[in-house]
């Protein structure tokens, strides 16, 4: 079984349309080079444009287009992404998720469309692009240098100054709120001095 994806789910489905399913349709291509640039709207050739099939990456460069893709949504500003059309390997190659490259070959239509969007412009040079070979297409990490947190300073640690600071605070309030007592009593009735009379 031929299992088919279109263009607009891998590129522009992950980037920007979460919610209630809107109509979506391909409205222009555009690529250019140095000396200009072509646009194609018609919807038949658009239509084949935005077909292709899962594939694996190239083993190596060739030289490519990038292909600017406007898709109009209903009820929302038209959204616009980028794909490089390689022609000699009759593919594409879209953003997917978490930044990877995903690659699709073209369907017949697609590819006519976008030969003749194409047609007459000069190809990027074959060195710059990406996503090629397998080392290319499957990024992996490796680890130069393993980076131990700095230790602390030998006074780091318990914030004494702030622990001093508070508890003379508190001794201070304290003290205060002591002479209040002793003055007006436990109850708030003045209590009478030495001196006075009962």
């Amino acid at each position: 079984m031929r299992l088919a994806m279109t263009l607009l789910t891998a590129a522009a489905l992950t980037a920007a349309f979460a919610g209630p399913a809107e109509a979506k349709e391909l409205a222009a291509a555009r690529a250019c080079d140095d000396d200009g640039c072509r646009t194609i709207t018609a919807a038949t050739a658009l239509r084949g444009m935005e077909e292709g099939n899962p594939t694996s990456a190239p083993d190596k460069g060739a030289p490519y287009y990038r292909v600017r893709m406007r898709v109009r949504v209903e009820g929302r500003e038209d959204f616009r992404y980028t794909l490089v059309y390689v022609p000699s390997a009759g593919l594409v190659r879209v953003r997917g998720q978490w930044d990877r490259y995903d690659w699709l070959s073209l369907t017949p239509s697609g590819r006519r469309g976008f030969e003749r969007l194409t047609r007459g412009l000069k190809p990027e040079p074959a060195a710059g692009l990406r996503g090629v070979g397998a080392q290319d297409a499957q990024p992996s990490a490796q680890v130069d240098e393993v980076v131990a947190p700095p230790a602390p300073a030998p006074d780091d640690g318990f914030p004494w100054t702030v622990v001093l600071i508070g508890g003379a605070l508190a001794l201070a309030g304290g003290g205060v709120a002591v002479r209040r007592v002793a003055k007006q009593g436990i109850f708030g009735a003045a209590q009478p001095s030495p001196g006075d009379r009962v």
